[in-house]
């Protein structure tokens, strides 16, 4: 018998059967569905309530100093910010009027990627791009204008 991947056709074809693809909470208990038909009983999934744990801590976005003449847009939009939760960084805001190919702002340790990265970005001038560099640099990069550059929705892992 030939192999897929080093597993037998037959042994695939068990696994198959055996992949939970529904289930479903009724009068309490998980019943679940496998791919052949065949329903598994769980058991009880509303037993009582156990202990609550400690609340993920929420993050307070920091306001970081702006270089170059760079400023926040104003005008009820986003202000530049960053946050680290937990192993992930994320940055926000939409900022105009600072000098092109110029470091934005820069993080802290603890907050700094591992490996310096590039991203697009949106400008008032069209697509930009925007590096953020393990020294803790945000540096706007070539491409578009400074009439607005956002740089919101960028998250990354530290280590």
């Amino acid at each position: 018998m030939a192999t897929v991947t080093g597993l037998t056709a037959a042994r695939m074809k068990i696994i198959e059967d055996a992949s939970v693809v529904d289930g479903a909470v009724i009068t309490d208990n998980l019943i679940l569905t496998k791919f052949n038909g065949q329903e598994i009983d769980a058991g009880n999934v509303r037993g009582p309530a156990g202990v609550d744990g400690e609340p993920s801590p929420v993050a307070d976005w920091v306001i970081p100093v702006l270089l170059y003449n760079w400023v926040n847009f104003g005008q009820g939009y986003e202000t530049a910010g960053y946050y680290l939760d937990r192993k992930r960084v994320f940055i926000k805001g939409l900022i105009k009027s600072g000098v092109m190919n110029t470091t934005l702002f820069n993080l802290p340790v603890g907050s700094r990627p591992p490996l310096s990265f590039i991203i697009p970005v949106l400008t008032a001038g069209g697509p930009g791009s925007m590096e953020i560099r393990d020294t803790g640099d945000v540096v706007l990069g070539s491409g578009g204008t400074n009439g607005w550059v956002s740089i919101s929705n960028v998250s990354f892992r530290v280590d």
